[in-house]
């Protein structure tokens, strides 16, 4: 499945930020209802950068941060848009990189 999504020399992804995010969403939302749990998360955490761990306190603070409503509805997830501003507006703050985090699950995902 990778190589389909990375160009011959290995260097460059041919895919869109949209579609990157949309993917990634997909396969970090094992329980398909288009919200990402603390508990799926903190495995996408795991994979992506394990030697920072995903406390359900930070959980609560990114989504308070990433939410338009500002609300304390954490208990239901980060919706894709939510996903996508951790990787645009937040990304500098919250130390995302959306093109590591893709490749490291597409090349976890190829393995599995």
């Amino acid at each position: 499945m990778i190589s389909g999504l990375i160009d011959a020399n290995h260097n460059n992804i041919i895919v869109s930020h949209n579609d990157m995010i949309n993917i990634l969403f997909s396969i970090v939302d094992i329980d398909k209802n288009r919200l990402l749990s603390y508990e799926e998360l903190y495995r996408y955490q795991m994979l992506t950068d394990p030697h920072i761990e995903l406390t359900y306190s930070i959980y609560k603070q990114i989504y308070k941060k990433l939410s338009s409503w500002n609300s304390g509805c954490y208990h239901n997830g980060l919706d894709i848009d939510m996903f996508n501003k951790s990787y645009t507006i937040y990304s500098e703050e919250l130390g995302t990189n959306l093109i590591k985090d893709f490749i490291i699950i597409m090349r976890h995902k190829s393995i599995m």
